[in-house]
């Protein structure tokens, strides 16, 4: 409940809570690994002025961070505080945070914001702070994608590689499941045997916030997954689930090899899937679903994209795209 009048507050009680709140993102909300360590090394930035470490139980470099220890020195903050003060530590902080691109600006602050809702839901400020922090918009860029004979281009590049034997069976599955599948790049790493059903042609997918979804495979990558051999519990890795930095390595070489122009990153795939399944005429709710979006929102942006090539397959093939008769 909220109380009366601001309560003191002290560096080592802020520390604390900020120790919770790490917790809280890891097991209540179920944020994944690579949100968990960016909202630690912004929070972290944020409070090191007043003598608040944010520091990962081994380090903030790795893939997979879990784990966080946060300290105070010496040379921080002194005596009480109350919740307004943060507001000048925003002034002082926000100058630094300026020559940023703006989409890494805001999600430092939408960091900080969060952290200052959950501070006053737990009753530990009386302030609704976070309702004073506002983040312009940032124009959303439409993402990459690859047209057709792009991807032919890439799968073909891919079969003669493997004909030659020069190049793993699993990077055929990567492309299958980035493009067949439309998975991100961290579903298709984890993805297990186990939760994949051939003769129903679909999959268990564990995506962001842990949320699971079942989606399909195309004819195409069932008939070649049937066909690999099994190496471990994990398709793409084996024993072990394959790394991030090696599908995208993966990635960005296959591109190169096959001629194009861009340089290419798993997502891309996936918003190639969804792209041209849109373009195809999928309903938008059932790619929704099969892209494991939460909102509908974050898949209308394939809308604009899907305009984008029916503005150029007009302009170069319909009968009035340069003048009328």
């Amino acid at each position: 409940m909220p109380h009366e009048k601001p309560l003191p507050h002290t560096q080592q009680s802020l520390a604390e809570a900020l120790s919770k709140y790490l917790k809280y993102l890891e097991t209540a909300k179920s944020v994944s690994p690579h949100t968990s360590k960016s909202y630690a090394i912004d929070l972290g930035q944020f409070y090191r002025p007043w003598g608040i470490l944010i520091e990962k139980t081994d380090d903030l470099r790795g893939e997979n961070c879990k784990g966080y220890q946060v300290k105070c020195v010496e040379s921080g903050l002194k005596g009480p505080w109350q919740d307004t003060d943060l507001l000048q530590l925003l002034e002082f902080i926000l100058p630094l945070w300026q020559p940023l691109k703006p989409a890494s600006r805001n999600r430092k602050v939408a960091s900080v914001r969060a952290h200052w809702k959950w501070m006053h839901q737990e009753g530990l400020f009386e302030t609704a702070l976070q309702e004073r922090l506002q983040t312009p918009k940032v124009p959303q860029r439409l993402p990459l994608f690859l047209s057709l004979d792009e991807i032919l281009s890439v799968f073909k590049s891919l079969r003669m590689d493997l004909q030659a034997e020069t190049s793993p069976l699993e990077e055929m599955s990567l492309f299958l499941l980035l493009y067949g599948g439309g998975l991100r790049i961290s579903e298709a790493c984890s993805l297990k045997w186990s939760e994949v059903d051939l003769s129903m042609g679909q999959m268990r997918v564990l995506g962001k916030g842990q949320k699971q979804r079942v989606t399909a495979l195309p004819q195409a990558a069932i008939d070649w997954l049937r066909q690999q051999p099994r190496r471990g519990d994990y398709i793409l890795g084996g024993e072990e689930v394959l790394s991030s930095r090696k599908a995208y390595e993966w990635v960005r070489q296959r591109g190169v090899k096959a001629g194009l122009l861009k340089p290419i990153h798993p997502h891309a795939l996936r918003h190639s899937y969804a792209t041209h399944l849109l373009s195809s005429g999928m309903d938008l709710r059932i790619l929704q679903e099969a892209l494991g979006h939460s909102s509908l929102s974050a898949t209308q942006k394939y809308t604009h994209l899907s305009l984008q090539e029916l503005h150029r397959t007009m302009n170069a093939h319909h009968p009035l795209a340069k003048k009328i008769p």
